[in-house]
Parts: C-alpha cells; structure tokens; sequence
C-alpha cells in the first residue's frame, strides 16, 4: 500500500510508523458535533453537557481503539513478527505485521479485544469514585462501547480478532492453514442465521435501525466469508504457481550408499535426488551440482537435509506459503532461516512416500516475480 494512501505519519512504535488517515479527523469531528447534538436534545442536556459527553466518548473510545491496535503491534513484535505500520481509519485501526507462527498470531488476535475489556473494565471502576456529572455519563457510554467493539472483534469469523484467532487455533490443532481458513469461513457463514435468529427471539427487530444493523452485519460476514472461500477455490483449480503440485520439483529416491556418478546419471533431465540418513533417517536432497564430486562417494555424504515437515503433494498456496514466512518457517532452526539458498522440503504423496521437492529458492522467485508485477517492492 502506498504511503499516501495510509495517511498523515504521527509516530514510529516498534521501528513502524503510525499512520492517522484523513477520515479518522472527519469520524472524530462528526462524533463529537453529532452525538452533542443528539444528546442535548434533551431537556436535561445543555449544549456544553452534550458536548462534554460526546468529547468523553469519542476521546476514550479512540485511545482504546489505538492502544487495541498497540498491543496487536507489541504482542507481534514480541513475537518475532515484524511490524509494518499502524493505520488509524475511519473503521478504527489497522496493525500490518508479517505473517507468525499458529501461537503467536492466535496471541496477537487476543490481545486487542483484552485493551478493549481492561478499558472498559478501568472505565467501571473509575464511575465508583467519580460524582455524577456529565463526564461520567460520557464515561459509562464510553465503557459499554468498549464492551461492545470487544464482543464484535472477537466473533469467530473474517476479518475480526476473533476469525484469526480461530484459523489459527485451528492451525494449533494440526490442520492446514487452508483448512483453517475454511473452517473460518464457514463458522462466518454459520453465524448468519444464529444472527438473524437471536435478533429475532430477542426482539430486537422492532425499530429500523435494528434492522439495518442487522443487515449490514449479514452482509459484511457473508461478503468476507464468501471472499475467503472464492481465494481457496482459485487456489484449488489447479493453475496457481504456488500449489505444490505444480512447484515441486519431480525427485528421484536412492539407497544412502549409492556412488554419485549413478546418482548423476539418473536424475537428469531436471530431476533432483532423495536419499535418507541411515541412522537417523532424515531426509537429504542433492541437484547435479553437489554431485560433481569424486566417483565412488555416497551420496548421503554430499546430499543436504530437507527441513521438515514435509509438503504434501495437494497443498496449495495457502499451505506453502506456511513454510516460507508463517509456522513452519518460524519453528525452523535458526541455521535454515540465516541460509535459505540450500532450504528446501519434501513433497510427500498420499501415502506420504516423496516425490518431489520445493526449495526456497524457487518459491521466493515466484513471489518476487508477482510482486514485482503487482507493483510491490517487498520481496522475501
């Protein structure tokens, strides 16, 4: 995304900077001006009251929007997950981090609607030591609107907190990153009619205005739930350069005694070779190059190891992706993530023999070469 596009830089926070768009100013302006004048409506309510009340409101909800965002940056950075920037939008705010293991973004989803809890847990019990005046009605609004934003945040479906935190408790449970985001997206599409359902036995379908929130909440859970779905199906017919099938590189098993000058003369024609170690078992891969060694030397001698866990042959971009800056690819030893140019994995087949092999190398050209064509300069 293009800087300009973030809006008006205000800070830096964990080496990232922290963005205020130009519709954060209007939503503050409006909120303030319109609610004071809803509120003073009233004939308890002056215009200063109103506006006193409005103030508290927009100002506390605000801070708790920002710091939920914070604490998204701080518990990723923590992490290791590198923070890219922090936007403030007319929608509340916007942490982009790069992609971190299962546990760690099951954390970072969590950590935002827990500031917006702790505010509106703070914000209660400030109201028992504060006299009854219009800052403390401002107050108690603001604090039930913390509750509010942290119960929506953490509805188990996209894009909320609660959607990534269910992918990637998913994730902690063994499935596969496109099967989590399956699971996702269907629990988003679940809960459509439990919605309708509950505005409708609680009666909370009498006014317009209900309605209209019904509505729109409807449609903003099908349209990302449906959005995530329609990229799984792209991903699954076939032709996406990413989809392991078509990034693998088709491999050649061997005894880990086999002489490398057999070796070489098997695996032309752009075949790579799979051996494993005989004590430990572990996988090696060799190409032609590391083969131009002495004739007579086995190949487990020169064939390097394949990092784990293996790729599955029907895994698609989602899954790989996992390998080269998601889960697998934090659990790595820190010797494979300082040295990618000789990282690659396994492509096992359903009975999880190995067929094939993905390096490093080649998925970050693909990558790279999108990017550049997207227009992107961030490479991996």
């Amino acid at each position: 995304m293009h800087k300009d596009a973030l809006g008006v830089q205000v800070a830096r926070i964990f080496g990232a900077p922290v963005y205020l768009r130009t519709s954060w100013f209007v939503f503050m302006a409006v909120v303030i001006l319109g609610y004071a004048y809803y509120i003073q409506r009233s004939p308890r309510m002056s215009w200063g009251d109103g506006f006193i009340v409005s103030t508290t409101v927009a100002v506390v909800v605000a801070a708790a929007v920002f710091v939920h965002e914070l604490a998204h940056a701080a518990v990723g950075h923590t992490s290791g997950q590198k923070v890219h920037f922090i936007s403030m939008t007319l929608w509340g705010g916007f942490t982009k981090l790069t992609q971190g293991g299962a546990a760690g973004s099951l954390l970072v989803s969590l950590a935002g609607p827990a500031v917006n809890v702790l505010f509106a847990l703070a914000g209660y019990g400030l109201l028992q030591v504060v006299e009854p005046s219009s800052f403390a009605f401002g107050l108690r609004l603001a604090s039930d609107a913390n509750l509010a934003i942290a119960f929506f945040n953490l509805l188990p479906a996209y894009p909320l907190d609660g959607g990534h935190a269910i992918e990637s408790f998913a994730m902690l449970c063994g499935a596969k990153k496109s099967t989590a985001v399956k699971i996702t997206s269907y629990v988003g599409v679940i809960l459509i009619p439990v919605a309708v359902l509950l505005f409708a036995f609680g009666g909370m379908m009498r006014t317009p205005v209900a309605l209209i929130i019904l509505i729109y909440l409807c449609t903003y859970l099908w349209k990302n739930a449906s959005s995530h779905l329609s990229i799984l199906r792209h991903q699954s017919a076939g032709y996406d350069p990413l989809q392991a099938k078509n990034l693998m590189r088709p491999a050649i098993s061997f005894a880990p005694t086999t002489p490398v000058e057999i070796v070489a003369q098997s695996i032309g024609n752009g075949f790579l070779a799979i051996t494993s170690h005989p004590h430990t078992g572990q996988l090696l891969w060799a190409d032609g190059h590391v083969l131009q060694v002495k004739p007579g030397t086995p190949i487990m001698q020169v064939a390097v190891p394949l990092a784990e866990p293996p790729i599955s042959y029907n895994a698609l971009r989602y899954d790989v992706m996992e390998y080269l800056n998601g889960t697998h690819w934090h659990r790595l030893p820190v010797s494979h993530q300082q040295n990618p140019t000789v990282l690659a994995w396994a492509v096992t087949d359903a009975h999880h023999q190995p067929i094939g092999i993905i390096t490093h190398k080649d998925a970050t050209n693909i990558i790279n070469r999108e990017n550049h064509m997207l227009g992107l300069d961030h490479q991996i």
